[in-house]
């Protein structure tokens, strides 16, 4: 009985050569290599988009608040006139890059805000009383997560509409960055000031 030539050369080869190892062991090592730098580099791309979208949507919600609240500056109820702050010529003061006004509650109470920058924070101060406030008040409280976020800057501007309409646009540009200074973002918004006459 003769023995098929397929059959020997398989009986025969029953391992690997040293140099076949190597050379296995070689690729292996560089795709491992490989695959790992892709992993890191995504992985590091990764912290980066999330630490400046923890900037950017910390500057978006400070900037939200600080214009959906000044959209009440002024309201005096059914006084029929703007209330201001005492020496403020506008319903919405802008002394030095701050942001202050007054306004009356549904309830009945005044209540009124400050946003000014302070040690690197965007600092609040909010008073709420029986009768109209008149003048501004210290900020304290940081208006940002301050264990995570300093304020780089925050400026405060003022257009008027026109020269018969006490009515104007205020532009706020808020510029934060995580605590190390990193990931700098600036934002800006526009709020135009009512007239409540």
């Amino acid at each position: 009985m003769a023995i098929h030539p397929v059959f020997n050369l398989r009986h025969k080869q029953l391992g690997v050569s040293l140099v076949e190892m190597m050379v296995a062991s070689a690729i292996s090592i560089v795709a491992i290599i490989a695959i790992g730098s892709v992993f890191l580099s995504g992985q590091k791309l990764a912290t980066e988009r999330t630490q400046r979208l923890l900037v950017i949507q910390g500057i978006n919600e400070a900037l939200r608040y600080i214009k959906e609240d000044a959209q009440r500056a002024g309201f005096n109820g059914s006084q029929g006139a703007s209330l201001m702050l005492s020496g403020a010529t506008n319903v919405i003061s802008t002394p030095s890059s701050s942001l202050a006004y007054t306004y009356k509650k549904p309830d009945g109470q005044y209540t009124q805000v400050t946003f000014a920058l302070d040690d690197s924070k965007l600092k609040i101060c909010e008073n709420t009383e029986a009768s109209p406030i008149l003048t501004t008040c210290t900020p304290v409280q940081s208006l940002l997560d301050q264990h995570r976020l300093t304020v780089d800057a925050f400026n405060v501007s003022e257009a008027p509409l026109g020269s018969t309409v006490s009515s104007a646009f205020i532009t706020l540009s808020l510029t934060a960055s995580l605590l190390d200074g990193t990931h700098p973002q600036t934002l800006t918004t526009q709020i135009k000031q009512r007239n409540w006459k």
